[in-house]
């Protein structure tokens, strides 16, 4: 299905129920786009006001002079159908319906409602997205539904059937440097759904990652043969909500949504390449992978650090993920040897530098001899130093700037593992900057390994 290209590409933009209100959804998004510089024309409509932060306001959409690219809709459910009748006369082709009280509700004034809408629309050539949703972030037109929404655009494409989830992962993503080439808050889904969008997005030479957080799934073959297809081409990152009896009862009366059981899920899973997590920790931990290393090879990892005892842990957590901890070669041994301290340390791998890992210099001279090894895929650096001496707290702050230095002449994909505590939020962006994937605990770290290996190893069958 193509999705109307005014939806991405918009000239000009109209907001019924734009409002002087600041508690009102219809102000918020017309702040939004202010804040976001739209490069287009925006035009709110309101038949109780004149002007609306600084903008001339329209009594309604059909008085607005010129074409209207794609209408936002922030009023009452009952208000829906005569506004998309107002979209037919004003040969509007592309809504935003960010209004709740349809099916989601349960009721069967609802449900009849949102039939109504959807008969409106495909009499008048209208295509809905929502309702019950935000709309569309686009940092590259510059249009969003929150106003922290930065126009930086990226490379990471997201659909959420929530719009809490979307706005909620785009804040706490951004902080850790991932950018967005469009964001879609899907909503019910009563036009347009998850699979058009991510066809969208599979064709789209901006996005090269797909995420999804989605409820339920209304055609589930078109689903299914939409996602095997991106799979083979793009990392298509899902976190699917739902999968118990609790969750589905809930999802229902959150977006209307059917849903599936968890085996069901598991079987998609496996057919088409998608890689499922179970939570916003995950998704964004994949992302930031798949964004600094997109063919990375995973598979033999090479474990240094300071602290004994998160070292050990980092290596049954790769057991654990079904990671392989890389051989060294003798040659790579008798380098460590050299430059470690005699006592309490281990030029095995994992590799403990123990007290060693105070002097920066040995720890650099460590990662290059291990990014020198062919035996090793990837390195996994912990973070910390067993010293009260330095600038900073365990010595992150050194460990952060070092890093960020040395990776830059490595080849090989390095990761970090670092605390996420008031000490290191520093050395967490020093390490965000040089782009430089960091974890808060070896766990997170090995399961994203492993997740990305599985699917490099799904993409070879092709």
């Amino acid at each position: 299905m193509v999705i109307p290209k005014e939806f991405f590409n918009p000239k000009s933009v109209a907001i019924v129920g734009a409002s002087k209100d600041k508690t009102k959804p219809g102000h918020l998004l017309l702040y939004s786009l202010l804040k976001a510089k739209f490069k287009g024309k925006i035009y709110p409509v309101n038949p109780k006001a004149d002007k609306i932060l600084g903008l001339k306001v329209y009594k309604n959409l059909e008085v607005i002079p010129g074409k209207v690219s794609i209408v936002i809709v922030a009023t009452p459910a009952y208000t829906i159908p005569e506004i998309l009748e107002s979209c037919g006369r004003k040969n509007i082709r592309c809504c935003i319906i960010t209004t709740s009280g349809f099916s989601e509700s349960g009721t069967e004034e609802g449900k009849k409602l949102e039939t109504e809408i959807l008969n409106i629309a495909r009499r008048n050539n209208v295509r809905l997205i929502g309702p019950n949703c935000m709309g569309i972030y686009n940092p590259k037109v510059g249009m969003a539904f929150f106003p922290w929404q930065k126009p930086e655009p990226g490379p990471v494409g997201f659909i959420s059937q929530s719009g809490s989830i979307a706005s909620m992962f785009c804040t706490i993503s951004m902080e850790k440097g991932v950018r967005f080439s469009k964001v879609i808050s899907s909503g019910n889904e009563l036009d347009l759904n998850c699979a058009d969008f991510l066809e969208y997005f599979g064709e789209d030479p901006e996005t090269k990652i797909i995420l999804a957080y989605i409820e339920g799934v209304k055609d589930g073959r078109r689903f299914l043969d939409v996602a095997k297809k991106i799979s083979k081409e793009k990392p298509l990152i899902i976190w699917k909500a739902g999968l118990t009896s609790s969750g589905s009862k809930a999802a229902s009366s959150h977006t209307g949504s059917l849903t599936g059981l968890k085996h069901v899920w598991d079987a998609v899973v496996k057919q088409t390449g998608i890689i499922s997590v179970d939570g916003i920790e995950e998704l964004l931990d994949l992302t930031l992978m798949f964004m600094c290393y997109p063919s990375a090879k995973t598979e033999k990892v090479a474990i240094v650090g300071g602290p004994g005892g998160i070292v050990v842990s980092a290596a049954d957590a790769c057991d654990f993920s079904n990671l392989t901890l890389a051989k060294l070669e003798d040659e790579t041994m008798s380098k460590l040897k050299k430059i470690l301290p005699p006592a309490g340390t281990s030029v095995l791998n994992p590799v403990d530098l123990g007290f060693g890992s105070v002097e920066w210099k040995i720890y650099n001279q460590t990662l290059k001899f291990l990014d020198e090894d062919p035996n090793v895929d990837v390195i996994m650096a912990i973070a910390g130093a067993p010293t009260f001496l330095g600038k900073s707290f365990f010595k992150f702050d050194e460990f952060a700037k070092g890093l960020a230095k040395t990776s830059k002449t490595l080849k090989k994909p390095l990761i970090a593992v670092m605390p996420e505590i008031s000490q290191t939020q520093k050395p967490l962006k020093t390490l965000i900057k040089a782009g430089i994937p960091t974890y808060p605990t070896p766990i997170r770290a090995a399961k994203t390994l492993a997740k990305t290996l599985n699917y490099q190893k799904f993409k070879e069958k092709f």
